[in-house]
């Protein structure tokens, strides 16, 4: 896994169509701003597909280490392939970035 932390004023994203066609439909494509906020580029890696749970823990904690050095109470989860050449497959980077999202939610206020 690859992470791109950035602490933002604010990040604005909007979601306008699948990435993929396995993606759940539950994606509001609202434009959403999320102000004060940690903002973590993600890539999941080929080489994390077999230790989901390790990958999970090792993640939660980076971002800790981070959100604590710059006060942050907001994550922004963004999902970003651009980081690694070697990525794990959709299906597996999806259940990581669920599984993410359920470990940070009762730590951060967390976008995803």
């Amino acid at each position: 896994m690859k992470i791109l932390a950035i602490h933002a004023d604010f990040i604005e994203f909007q979601a306008t169509k699948k990435a993929l066609k396995s993606a759940s439909d539950d994606v509001v494509k609202d434009n959403e701003r999320v102000d004060n906020c940690l903002v973590i580029f993600t890539s999941v890696e080929k080489r994390d597909e077999e230790h989901l749970k390790e990958i999970v823990e090792e993640y939660v904690k980076q971002i800790g280490t981070i959100a604590v050095q710059v006060k942050a109470k907001t994550v922004v989860v963004y999902p970003y392939a651009h980081l690694s050449s070697s990525l794990a497959s959709p299906q597996f980077a999806e259940e990581f970035l669920r599984a993410a999202k359920s470990a940070l939610t009762p730590l951060y206020n967390t976008h995803a």
